[in-house]
């Protein structure tokens, strides 16, 4: 999908020591659940999420989960 669609495209990474949540942060973002039990990420896991802002415009997230 091309760029065109959203006002503005922010790239986020997270980093961080291994077992602190990371992937929690991602998973709660993009599908709005939380799981007590976890799956070690293995390279890098990727997720994106369009979202419209109050006037009205939207914007692309694109979040990265690291390996710690």
């Amino acid at each position: 999908m091309s760029n065109a669609h959203f006002k503005y495209v922010f790239k986020y990474i997270i980093i961080g020591n291994p077992s602190v949540g990371k992937s929690c942060i991602l998973n709660q973002f993009l599908n709005n659940t939380f799981s007590e039990e976890y799956e070690i990420t293995v390279g890098i896991e990727f997720g994106a999420k369009t979202i419209e802002i109050e006037t009205g415009e939207k914007i692309k997230l694109q979040i990265w989960d690291t390996v710690g």
